[in-house]
């Protein structure tokens, strides 16, 4: 509120707080100085607050450190902010650990206990990362059944990551009974989101009537603003399909060859013929031939 209003008065009663070495002042310095892009006069509040061991100022000279790519200082102050109990930190220091750690090591068990910390204090993607380690059991034991727990604490927290993953444990009985249907609403939520996960798996319904009615073009169209954001999941998720991205753009394209063609014959006689080519554009990957003398 002091940097949107530029409260003269409030600013000097800040700065004379700040200058008495008050960590929250300090912190609040640096936030002002912040949002008047004067990082430079900021930064020297920021590592005085975070000197007197304000979590906040903590968490921020962690960021910091993040973007001058120094992982080693970004490390210690998350570590530093969150023994002091920010959530946040808590949670990055979690999976900074897991990074770097291998299969069940002490350093993975050590970004459990972070993580639950965070998820305790309702963190939403602490919570969705806790739901990953029960899922995949390479850091704890695995508990479809508690991976399902938590992503569903997660989405009711307003993760996005949980909604596609509760769409996914609902699509294959991950902790619950398969349910196509409430499977979909997931995806499509995640993917209403921006979602690049989500928008794959909702196309890929779409593509196979799966939860829904089949809608090649509309499934065309989420895989493809999937593809967009460039993660490279997306692919590997269209090539465990059976789609081949370079099938699915030839696809979309007659997908909208039909929408033309239907438009352009009121009468719809050229739709039977397109569509049937279209889908021939995304049928499985045949698979590869043995070659000679195996």
């Amino acid at each position: 509120m002091l940097a949107n209003n530029n409260d003269e008065e409030a600013l000097t009663l800040l700065r004379s707080a700040a200058m008495s070495g008050n960590h929250h002042a300090e912190y609040a310095m640096w936030v002002y100085y912040q949002a008047n892009g004067d990082y430079e006069s900021g930064h020297t509040w920021l590592e005085q607050s975070a000197g007197k061991g304000n979590d906040d100022a903590l968490c921020a000279l962690a960021l910091y450190y993040e973007t001058e790519n120094d992982p080693v200082q970004a490390k210690h102050y998350f570590r530093l902010a969150a023994k002091k109990g920010h959530a946040y930190a808590q949670m990055r220091y979690g999976l900074l650990l897991e990074t770097f750690a291998d299969y069940k090591s002490p350093q993975n068990k050590e970004a459990y206990k972070w993580l639950k910390k965070a998820a305790d204090k309702k963190h939403p993607h602490a919570t969705y990362c806790l739901g990953n380690f029960y899922k995949t059991g390479i850091w704890v034991d695995a508990d479809a059944n508690k991976a399902f727990e938590h992503y569903n604490r997660a989405a009711d927290l307003g993760n996005v990551d949980a909604f596609n993953r509760l769409g996914e444990a609902y699509l294959y009985g991950i902790g619950v009974d398969v349910d196509d249907m409430i499977a979909f609403k997931y995806f499509q939520y995640a993917a209403e989101q921006g979602h690049p996960k989500g928008q794959c798996n909702l196309g890929i319904s779409y593509l196979d009537g799966r939860g829904c009615r089949q809608d090649t073009p509309l499934g065309f169209a989420w895989i493809m603003q999937a593809a967009s954001s460039g993660d490279p999941t997306v692919f590997l998720m269209l090539e465990n399909a059976g789609l081949d991205l370079s099938r699915i753009i030839k696809g979309y394209k007659m997908s909208k060859q039909i929408q033309r063609a239907v438009a352009d014959d009121r009468f719809g006689n050229n739709f039977d013929r397109i569509f049937c080519e279209s889908m021939r554009s995304i049928m499985p990957i045949p698979p590869s031939e043995p070659s000679e003398g195996k």
